[in-house]
Order: structure tokens, then sequence, then C-alpha cells
């Protein structure tokens, strides 16, 4: 991983044939921020592969708990509209061919949507570029008790979102889909079988709650 203010960063880039300006801009709030899942998403990649990445901050959203359950039997994050909070979050800048990769590791669980970069804080003499993009879960926010839920996992100002551990809203999620709680239950048959897996997202549907951009988000985009 590289920072972006690294001394000599677009020379090593074109070094490596992977100019800065061809790069895509990926503001990432969940595993998309963690350096051990790039590693893991981008394992096939060439060797001697580079993301520059940036720490940031994003404003008028919360990173929260999507309604679908992964394959290896976590509830993952997604973002959602909350007026007044900013979250801490990172900036990746992807070759095309990362870019495709981490796409592919998303499982069809995202769209890739635009962001407004007025949205987005980077260290001071850091540029924006352009165009920024997230990943928002097509399923929506789990949201069991009426709420969206925050990440605790996720340093935030100005939350205002009731939030929880990974732990917690596994907890819940057994609660509503299997006798007694189960939550080794509802783990286990969600990474072992991928049909019961799609039954229990299904379940969580009814507890989705979509942002105003709909099917296919845009609102973080046409809001400032």
């Amino acid at each position: 991983m590289l920072p972006l203010d690294a001394a000599g960063l677009e020379e090593r880039l074109e070094r490596l044939g992977e100019p800065l300006g061809e790069r895509v801009a990926l503001v990432g709030y969940g595993s998309n921020a963690a350096p051990s899942q790039l590693r893991r998403k981008l394992a096939s990649h060439e060797p001697g592969w580079a993301v520059p990445v940036a720490t940031a901050r994003l404003r008028g959203a919360d990173a929260v708990y999507s309604a679908h359950i992964t394959r290896y039997g976590a509830i993952p994050a997604t973002l959602h509209p909350s007026p007044g909070t900013a979250i801490d979050a990172v900036v990746t800048l992807l070759s095309l061919r990362q870019a495709e990769l981490v796409r592919a590791s998303e499982g069809g669980n995202y769209d890739l949507v635009p962001l407004d970069p007025a949205r987005v804080e980077l260290p001071a003499g850091l540029g924006l570029p352009r165009t920024l993009h997230a990943y928002l879960s097509r399923h929506g926010a789990l949201a069991i008790d009426g709420s969206p839920v925050a990440l605790r996992a996720v340093p935030a100002r100005g939350r205002t979102l009731p939030e929880a551990t990974e732990a917690q809203m596994l907890a819940r999620a057994a609660a509503e889909l299997t006798p007694g709680g189960d939550v080794r239950g509802l783990v286990l048959e969600c990474v072992a079988d991928p049909r019961r897996r799609r039954q229990r997202v299904a379940e969580l549907a009814r507890h989705a709650v979509r942002d105003p951009g709909g099917a296919a988000p845009g609102w973080y985009a046409r809001h400032p």
C-alpha cells in the first residue's frame, strides 16, 4: 500500500504502467478500507501491484449494516444518508484491473455509485480526484428494530443512528431468522449452503431500508 503523499509516487506508478491519472478513485468505509481486505481481493493481480491510499472523512452519511449476509457468514456494511454525520474512510486509487478485481469480489451485492466530491475531505495538501465512487449495497440497510444501525467499528463524528458490533448484529439477525436465536447455526448454514444463505437474505429483505436513490442510488452525488 502507498500513501498518496509518498515521494515519487507518480514516477513509481508510471514504471508499473498504471499512471495515477488513469486510476479509479474509490471511497472505502467497510472492508474496502482495510489493507488486509484489499490484499485479499487483489491477490490474483500481477506481482508488484501498488494501491495509493489516503485517509479521508465522508460527510452526510454513515456506515451501516447491509440487509444481507455474506458467503463467509458476516453482515457487511453499506452507506446510508445521515445529515450532520462524518465518518472516517479512505480513498484508494485503483488501476482498471484492480477496480475490476474489487468489483468481482462484491458478488453482485453492490452497485458502484458516484459520490459528490464536496462530501469527502482529504488531508491538507492532497487534491481530490474529479470523480469519486463508492459501493452501495443493492439490499439496502438492515433495520430490524426500525432504524439502520451504524458499525461501531467505524469512527464517526455527529453520529445519530444507533450503533452495534458485528456480533450484536448477527445476534439480532439470528433472533429473527432462527429458532432460539442460534448465531453459530446461522453463520454455519450461510457458509455451507449458498441456497440457504440466499433464502436467509430474502427473509432479511422485509427489514431493509432503501436510501433515497432507489434501486440505482445516485443520491450522494446529487445532493450536497
